[in-house]
């Protein structure tokens, strides 16, 4: 998919993949690791991220946590380098009330009790704890 809105965005201007890659190439090695290029390394290693999926995540989960705006209501923060994000999840089969269930959310594991009256299929919003960036 990001490779298609690449090539579309490239064609509508004019530019075939090749020659951008091979520009690409040319300021990498022209300004990468360069004092006062930091945005231009931080556009390769967005550019380069997907070609391995876990870097892609790890970056698209970091860009979550940095622009993370905390609801007007939220509780206190547990601490100063805590983040606590409100997640809609559906309670899967086989899980019930007062047992526990295994979440994945930014790439970290969290489990979370479920209420009563609650049963498979009931989507529920809970309160998870991340990391700050």
């Amino acid at each position: 998919m990001y490779e298609d809105q690449l090539t579309k965005t490239l064609s509508s201007s004019g530019v075939e993949v090749t020659d951008f890659m091979t520009y690409l190439e040319q300021c990498s090695q022209a300004y990468g690791g360069q004092p006062g290029y930091e945005h231009f390394d931080a556009l390769m290693v967005s550019l380069t991220a997907s070609e391995d999926y876990e870097r892609f995540l790890q970056v698209m989960f970091a860009v979550v946590r940095e622009n993370w705006v905390p609801e007007d209501s939220a509780a206190l923060l547990p601490a100063p380098d805590v983040q606590l994000h409100e997640v809609d999840v559906v309670i899967p089969e086989g899980v019930g009330p007062g047992m526990a269930m295994n979440i994945e959310y930014l790439g970290l594991a969290h489990q979370v009790v479920v209420p009563e009256g609650c049963f498979a299929g009931t989507a529920i919003r809970v309160t998870l704890q991340v990391p700050g960036p």
